[in-house]
């Protein structure tokens, strides 16, 4: 059409401004449910392997074809990723460090314990209480696929997303991990908070916020003297509300998670009213189990 300024053209420029948002907006949500069902079959969406584990390529029919290097991606749109254990002097270390935390050693401690060895993380950096701390709450290690932690928009920051909204299968990979040791390391993570008041957590959070000026789950995770993000998160609800608590609001506006989680709790009342409803007019309905696509 022509931009020539008129009435006209205003008006298309509109309502083609609006229905490309509404494509993206479609798109978004197509992609997404179609990744999160890649999650639920078991196989790998993107980001690195991490220290101890590789990405193995397999095809349509789930045959190991290659292991993938780091930044490598897949060139045909069938194959798939999966997660294996990489090599043993890999393994061992992973099994070492969650042996050491289990037996008393802190992450600072075990970290210190590696950079004194020369063993660098998988991306060929030193160690820090941050990292170990990460790999000791990844359930990659005891073969679950988790996605959706956190949310990344286009020129926007990470977030972390509340547990209720990860996609995961279990024991989807080999693990390298025992399930038990895992669960007693998280155990002890959690337990160090437990004595701690939410006054006392938060006192903490804001002196974290006051030196770094601001907040995020890796800062929290550095933190010698402070409780884990994963704690915080598990206390308050979510990082972001304890990160209200402390008066640190973050660049971006968060409000839509609330309406998210509102949008969610009426999902299954809307469904079973529209199934009702095109029953009811004669129409046959099938909802997939995984996908929740209706065939009408």
């Amino acid at each position: 059409f022509e931009n020539d300024g008129s009435m006209g053209s205003s008006i298309i420029k509109t309502v083609k401004r609006a229905l490309a948002g509404e494509y993206r907006r479609e798109l978004s949500v197509k992609v997404f449910a179609g990744q999160a069902n890649l999650i639920r079959l078991g196989y790998r969406q993107g980001g690195p392997a991490g220290f101890g584990l590789r990405r193995l390529l397999v095809d349509q029919h789930g045959e190991p074809k290659e292991e993938l290097e780091r930044g490598q991606q897949k060139s045909i749109a069938t194959d798939r990723v999966i997660l294996v254990p990489g090599p043993q002097a890999e393994v061992e270390v992973v099994q070492e460090i969650y042996k050491l935390f289990v037996e008393g050693s802190s992450e600072a401690d075990i970290a210190t314990l590696l950079n004194g060895r020369g063993v660098m993380t998988d991306l060929d950096r030193p160690w820090t209480r941050g990292t170990v701390h990460q790999l000791l709450t990844n359930e990659k290690y005891i073969g679950n696929n988790v996605w959706a932690r956190t949310s990344f928009k286009l020129k926007e920051q990470h977030i972390s997303n509340p547990p209720e909204e990860w996609v995961r299968a279990d024991n989807a990979f080999k693990s390298i991990i025992d399930p038990a040791l895992f669960e007693k390391a998280q155990e002890i993570i959690a337990a160090r908070a437990q004595h701690l008041s939410n006054e006392k957590m938060l006192k903490i959070l804001q002196s974290i916020l006051e030196r770094n000026g601001m907040l995020s789950g890796l800062i929290i995770d550095e933190m010698d003297d402070a409780p884990s993000s994963s704690t915080y998160r598990s206390r308050f609800g979510g990082l972001l509300r304890a990160y209200a608590l402390v008066g640190f609001s973050p660049d971006r506006d968060y409000r839509y998670l609330e309406i998210n989680r509102k949008l969610r709790a009426l999902h299954p009342t809307v469904i079973a009213e529209v199934l009702g409803g095109l029953r009811g007019a004669g129409g046959t309905v099938v909802q997939h189990p995984l996908t929740d696509i209706l065939t009408i």
